[in-house]
């Protein structure tokens, strides 16, 4: 798992943009598609690149965890889930059949 030391959110994705990283990913109805696309994706056609993981300040429950993925077309990007019992068991079901 990759880490950004002592970083936001913010400035994990800042930096991320600026390394190529730049399309915006969400995940519905069982697919994951760059917002604005209509192209879906299956696990087989995504990489994770990176995770990265950020404690609530001062709630737990506003835990996150960061995404960067790279696409067998060439899509660079980052998708972002809640963390702990929150969290999307269905993107976390599609991510780990992702490649790593």
């Amino acid at each position: 798992m990759s880490k950004h030391h002592l970083k936001t959110l913010v400035e994990t994705l800042n930096d991320l943009r600026a390394e190529g990283f730049k399309e915006d990913f969400e995940y519905r109805n069982h697919t994951l598609k760059v917002i604005g696309q209509s192209k879906p994706y299956k696990p087989e056609e995504v990489e994770v690149v990176g995770q990265y993981r950020f404690e609530g300040e001062s709630n737990p429950s506003d835990a996150s965890i960061l995404y960067s993925l790279k696409t067998k077309d060439g899509k660079k990007g980052t998708v972002i889930d809640s963390y702990g019992a929150s969290a999307d068991a269905d993107l976390q079901n599609f991510l780990d059949k992702a490649t790593k």
